[in-house]
This record gives C-alpha cells, sequence and structure tokens, in this order.
C-alpha cells in the first residue's frame, strides 16, 4: 500500500494558459453557486490544484455547422451537470451543494482517465489531488465530507444503506449522462499521473460516527 503522505505528484502538461485559478470567471462562477463555507472552501481548493484546473479550462473545439466553430470548455459543462444533479435531489440545501460538488470531482475524474499511468486507477488519481481538502473537509464540517465520500464512493460499507446513498449516487452518474460529458469533453492532457491506492480513499473510522443531525455550516 502506498503511503499517501509520502507520494510524490507528477504534473500534466496541459499546453500554456496565462489564466488564474484565483481570477477565472468560469471557475469563480461555479464556486459562487455553493452556499455552505465549508463546501466552498473544499471546491475553491480542489479548482487550485494545477491539474484539475488545466483539465477544466483547457477549450475543447466544437463544429455547430459546416461554417461555424466554436469553444467550450469542461467546467461549463460540468457546471450544468452539477446543477441538474442538485435539482434532482430532492434534499435540503446541504445535499445539494455535496452533489453538485461531487458531480465536479467526477466529471473531472473522467478527464483524467485517459492519462492515469501504472497501476493506479483513476480513483487513486483524483483521491491524491483533492486528499488535502478532503481532509480539511473532515475536520470542519463532518457530515457534509462523508455525504460527498458516498457520492463519489468513497465511504465505508458501514453507512452505505439501500436508499439514500444510491439515490445520491445515481444523481452524480444521471447527471453526468445527461451532459455527455465524455463525448464533449475529448483528451486534452498529453502526460500521465499517478495516484494513492484505493483504500486510502475511505475514511471510516471518522464518516461512521458522524451523524445525519450535523451541519455542514462551519
Amino acid at each position: 500500500m502506498i503511503n499517501a503522505d509520502t507520494l510524490p505528484m507528477h504534473h500534466i502538461n496541459y499546453g500554456n494558459r496565462n489564466a488564474c485559478a484565483d481570477s477565472d470567471p468560469l471557475l469563480l462562477d461555479v464556486v459562487s453557486r455553493v452556499q455552505y463555507p465549508a463546501m466552498k472552501e473544499f471546491l475553491e481548493s480542489v479548482l487550485h490544484e494545477p491539474e484539475i484546473f488545466q483539465a477544466l479550462t483547457a477549450p475543447v473545439m466544437m463544429s455547430m455547422s459546416p461554417t461555424s466553430i466554436t469553444s467550450t470548455y469542461p467546467i461549463q459543462t460540468l457546471r450544468r451537470a452539477g446543477e441538474l444533479a442538485a435539482y434532482w435531489c430532492g434534499c435540503g440545501g446541504e445535499e445539494r451543494d455535496v452533489l453538485f460538488v461531487a458531480t465536479l470531482v467526477q466529471g473531472t475524474q473522467k478527464l483524467l482517465g485517459p492519462v492515469v499511468l501504472g497501476a493506479s486507477t483513476v480513483e487513486d488519481v483524483m483521491f491524491t489531488l483533492v486528499r488535502s481538502a478532503l481532509h480539511r473537509l473532515d475536520d470542519r464540517a463532518p457530515r457534509c465530507s462523508r455525504l460527498l465520500r458516498l457520492s463519489l464512493g468513497w465511504g465505508c460499507e458501514d453507512d452505505i444503506d439501500d436508499f439514500y446513498v444510491p439515490r445520491l449516487q445515481i444523481a452524480v452518474r444521471r447527471a453526468l449522462t445527461q451532459v455527455s460529458v465524455v463525448a464533449n469533453m475529448g483528451t486534452p492532457a498529453r502526460r500521465g499521473l499517478q495516484g494513492d491506492d484505493k483504500r486510502s480513499r475511505h475514511n471510516c473510522s471518522r464518516s461512521s460516527a458522524v451523524k445525519n443531525s450535523e451541519s455542514c455550516q462551519a
């Protein structure tokens, strides 16, 4: 098992891009749609990861007609997917925030899939990128962290029921399918990533102790 704390980060070269995550209007728009401070902070931190920032803001050229070509950005597609997942969940504000963010993370994971190296899985790579932010979320908003892990399939098996958790996971998958996230995004990466062992993604010791009454508000 790989030690998550000592694993080196392997960066992807997406080409030159002058925009900064702090000022990119596409990313600022996405963050503004999250209500709860702890979830907003988590999302901001994740979007600042260079690999994620470049993957989400690399333009994808689309042909609208034989004489018209336009560009779109993966972050725009994922924002729409996140809004769909939040709308479909029929839950409270915390769950809507969690599903919005989970959809962004899951969609970004699909983007990174083609560039995973070695024995790592794309889930391992994604966890490597969000690990620090997720651990901070564990401390600031345990219920949000638990729901996010469960929505992404990173939760403890003891927390998975027959209705609530599957509904969260289905909302994320359905939203990404609805916007055809894989087909529209292409593959912007040119180099590979390696990630942590999958066992480090699950935080059962913390998440199983979290009660449903705990708030994501921090």
